[in-house]
């Protein structure tokens, strides 16, 4: 029998097929023009509600404040997603009203349950989502579904330089997650596989090559129509004349390099006095570092004869500005794919583009390379394409020979074909049940910038949905009770909990197990960190181990991240598993904790059995 989902027609949830659509909507409400990674995502969805298996699947997303999942309508994303293709104005008031309208009903339907082994697939991000993974595991453990993430890239991790600090401890505690809870992967391209696989490898994952699905994205041929009256108002609005300019879009960020960009334009422009070097168009909204290139383009010489940079444009804007360009370039440092190489050569438009990652794939052949981080090369095959028209002419010819185009609903089959294969396969879902040594598990978050082999986290401890986000002391409890899960893996009688107490009042905690002779209470003072111990009649080793931890005192607070308020109780820092064969076990515990030593011991790896 199917699970009972509450508050809606059970006919909705009894497609065993569902789409985590969190990234989309947590993306909306502040942004309207779909950058790669949300255009992926709506391209897919779209093409698979538009065709013959829209009643196999369903829709839903996570909400951290709310604690759950809910279904969200798929007229309505439909209906919202593709809103965002046609403007980039997300202060139009008919565009704020449905992305509100979409938010508000999708919340009022929780998802208590997905119905028995259902397929979620998440095609977004989830690394900025916190208590993402707890709710996989309590997923997993209610309806036994079989989860796949897409794997656009790892940056964060292999470039982390081109990231914030924030982002890369967000995306570390992710990939951590992602390779404890997933059942397989899919990845946009043979690099981006390659470098996962070479990651987890590093943290001791072991992911066999087959449990990941290469999907190259979309490469459509697009007809060259005549521009819009919007796009005919853009290029007056921007001077820009249709066959005088060069076309780059991307989100501004140093990965991207439009820095670079620029400085190769006034090279061009310095070293060919005599040449009309065409004007550079380039489109895409600020991002990480985007003051590098900003700033550098108020001290381009002359910038409004050579430079237009536009922050967002519409669909029917897009369209015109690849029909209408010279050609395209796209000089990034590292890509999980490179969509606009792809949409270049499905307009026929020839792309430079550097040589690194997966940029070569995404050209299929058809680009014009140059060599990473060499400045002249790159400034030479620029001027080989403004200089010798016939050249560019006969690579365009190449393109329409030569292209493979590649359709968004092809895609949408693929996906939907691996999601049956494994769900038909029978085989069991990935089960998170920890196993620990004895040693010190810190429940915060992570703040080391590198993936090694000596990484873990304990956030797998944490057993159902009554716990807060990690941060950097541990994890709030939401004052319902929260439990502690795993399994012991060597001799061990005492279990010593760390807790922390509300910040503001006194409380009175019970900490309990569900083996014999291990149960206590405690009084914390405000913001107090104290331990408790677990004192237990035999050795537990090998014994699955269920402990609560329940304060009746609670207390609103706001949330340090999104601002939102919050209800706590009793906080968890961490957990120490005492050695029963090691008769100086409580004394090294009693030195470390004197000298506040554990917050900087490495505790030992974390296992994971299915």
């Amino acid at each position: 029998m199917e699970n009972d989902i509450v508050g809606s027609d059970v006919k909705k949830f009894q497609r065993k097929i569902w789409f985590d659509v969190s990234d989309l909507l947590g993306y909306f409400p502040d942004n309207r023009t779909p950058t790669g990674i949300q255009r992926v995502q709506i391209s897919i969805i779209q093409s698979i509600l538009s065709g013959s298996e829209s009643e196999e699947i369903a829709l839903c997303q996570f909400l951290e404040d709310e604690n759950g999942w809910f279904l969200v309508d798929p007229d309505r994303f439909v209906k919202v997603s593709t809103l965002s293709l046609m403007g980039s104005d997300a202060r139009d008031l008919v565009w704020r009203r449905e992305v509100s309208t979409l938010r508000q009903e999708a919340m009022a339907e929780r998802i208590d349950a997905f119905p028995l082994r259902s397929v979620l697939i998440n095609i977004g991000t989830s690394w900025w989502l916190p208590n993402y993974f707890m709710h996989i595991r309590e997923a997993k453990k209610k309806s036994d579904i079989y989860y796949i993430p897409f794997i656009h890239d790892v940056i964060p991790a292999v470039v982390p330089r081109f990231c914030a600090h924030e982002l890369v401890h967000e995306f570390i505690d992710w990939f951590m997650g992602v390779v404890q809870h997933s059942d397989r992967y899919f990845a946009v391209s043979e690099a981006s596989k390659k470098d996962f696989l070479a990651l987890a490898t590093e943290l001791n994952a072991g992911i066999p090559s087959a449990d990941v699905r290469v999907v190259h994205l979309a490469a459509e041929k697009k007809t060259v129509s005549v521009p819009t009256a919007a796009a005919t108002s853009l290029f007056r609005r921007e001077g820009i004349e249709p066959g005088k300019f060069v076309f780059f879009i991307s989100t501004v960020e140093s990965r991207k390099n439009q820095a670079g960009a620029l400085d190769a334009w006034q090279n061009l422009i310095r070293n060919n006095p005599k040449l009309p070097i065409p004007k550079l168009v380039i489109v895409g909204k600020r991002g990480f570092e985007s003051h590098f290139f900003l700033e550098k383009l108020a001290t381009f010489i002359e910038a409004e004869k050579h430079i237009v940079y536009i922050e967002s444009v519409s669909d029917e804007e897009l369209a015109a500005l690849y029909s209408s360009c010279l050609f395209t370039i796209y000089p990034s440092y590292y890509e999980g794919w490179g969509l606009p190489i792809t949409e270049s050569l499905g307009y026929g438009k020839v792309c430079v583009t550097a040589d690194n990652s997966s940029l070569p794939e995404a050209g299929q052949g058809l680009t014009v390379t140059y060599r990473t981080g060499s400045n002249h090369d790159f400034e030479e095959k620029l001027l080989s394409l403004i200089k010798d028209r016939g050249h560019l002419s006969a690579l365009e010819q190449h393109i329409a020979e030569n292209f493979q185009a590649r359709h968004w609903e092809t895609i949408a089959q693929e996906v939907l074909a691996f999601a049956h294969a494994v769900q038909e396969g029978a085989e069991q879902t990935k089960k998170i049940e920890p196993v620990l040594e004895s040693a010190y598990y810190p429940l915060n978050r992570n703040r080391q910038l590198k993936i090694s082999s000596d990484l873990t986290s304990a956030e797998v401890l944490r057993d159902g949905s009554g716990w807060h986000r990690l941060e950097d002391f541990g994890s709030w409890t939401r004052g319902t009770g929260a439990r502690l899960t795993f399994t012991v893996a060597q001799p061990c009688n005492r279990i010593a909990i760390q807790l922390k107490g509300i910040p503001s009042s006194h409380c009175e905690v019970t900490v309990s197990a569900n083996l014999a002779g291990s149960s206590t209470k405690l009084r914390l003072n405000p913001d107090e960190e104290a331990w408790c111990f677990l004192d237990f009649d035999g050795d537990i080793a090998g014994k699955k181990l269920n402990i609560d931890v329940y304060s009746r005192e609670v207390e609103t607070t706001t949330n340090p991240e999104t601002g939102h308020s919050r209800v706590i109780s009793v906080g968890v820092c961490g957990v120490y598993l005492f050695d029963k064969t090691n008769a100086n076990a409580r004394t090294d515990f009693i030195e470390a904790k004197l000298f506040d030593l554990l917050k900087y011991k490495k505790m030992k790896k974390l296992l994971c059995t299915q």
